[in-house]
């Protein structure tokens, strides 16, 4: 056929060829290989709406990590067709068909938090049960399903999700404070959500870095404000609270000590009610010298007499 230059090879023809493509159209692509290796004669014929891939050619998801993985198996699938003719084939027909824009994707590429609030949003949002869903490679899924669910994901609901996102989300103070760049802060943060929150703990997602925990946090936050406000109010509240109360607690035990000359009967007292207590020497001292004080100085209001 014109244009093949029979002295390449197969393989470097291929990649020559993928090469004219970017990573998003790896999965439409992808789609079409399968659909020419099926029935290469009625193969565009007719123009058939690509469906889910596990309904249409039995590949789901789950078979795929990254779009990498995705050029492999048009790679792979490819190399098993014994005539060039029919490769030059296949990539001139899906020239001609290649309607896909890349540039619904461009404010999504480097956002992973809005595209985790767009994975949510369409997920739950016609659903009665909401569910959190967190994907390692959020930008991979949402490509994934604007290829091959289209009913669900399309331009005008990303163009929805994108203005509630900028117009409430980013702008909640919980979801953004300046405590997501400690990170101690975000480690306590999710020890204290896997214990207190269900939802939170449903997610079979194990971060590793700081960076992991850091967007799987604020993407469940972004979830719960969107569709559980009065839990995320509630929980948010509490959070914060929990976290000021552990840093006073930090902080008064760098104090200086109090170093009283007391009897051996009463510092053993003393450290009994502390154990008991399960608050510090210093808290003790402090506490029982603000009673006697409001005993014996002031009245019943809490007005000094004297």
């Amino acid at each position: 056929m014109p244009g093949f230059d029979y002295d390449v090879s197969i393989i470097d023809f291929i990649d020559k060829e993928l090469k004219k493509y970017s990573d998003e159209d790896m999965l439409w692509i992808c789609d079409k290989v399968l659909k020419f290796l099926r029935d290469p004669e009625n193969f565009y014929n007719l123009e058939i709406e690509s469906k889910l891939l596990g309904e249409d050619i039995d590949i789901k998801f789950d078979d795929f990590k990254n779009f990498k993985d995705v050029k492999n198996k048009i790679k792979i699938s490819l190399e098993n067709i014994n005539e060039k003719k029919d490769i030059e084939y296949f990539f001139n027909k899906i020239r001609q068909h290649n309607n896909f824009n890349i540039e619904i994707f461009s404010f999504l590429k480097n956002n992973n938090r809005l595209c985790h609030f767009l994975i949510n949003f369409i997920e739950n949002n016609n659903s009665e049960e909401k569910k959190f869903k967190f994907e390692e490679d959020p930008y991979f899924y949402i490509n994934y399903q604007f290829t091959f669910n289209k009913k669900n994901f399309n331009k005008k609901k990303i163009d929805i999700v994108m203005g509630i996102f900028l117009d409430k989300i980013t702008k909640n103070y919980y979801n953004n404070s300046k405590n997501f760049n400690d990170s101690d802060f975000i480690q306590w943060t999710y020890s204290y959500l896997t214990n207190k929150n269900r939802d939170f703990r449903r997610s079979e997602y194990i971060p590793k870095k700081d960076s992991d925990y850091h967007i799987f946090i604020v993407s469940f936050l972004d979830y719960l404000i969107y569709f559980k406000k009065d839990s995320h109010y509630s929980l948010t509240n509490q959070l914060y609270k929990a976290w000021s109360q552990k840093k006073f607690r930090a902080a008064d035990k760098v104090k200086k000590q109090y170093h009283l000359p007391l009897t051996k009967g009463a510092k053993s007292e003393l450290k009994k009610l502390s154990d008991f207590k399960n608050k510090t020497e210093n808290e003790i001292l402090e506490e029982l010298i603000h009673q006697m004080y409001l005993k014996e100085m002031c009245d019943e209001d809490g007005k000094l007499k004297y």
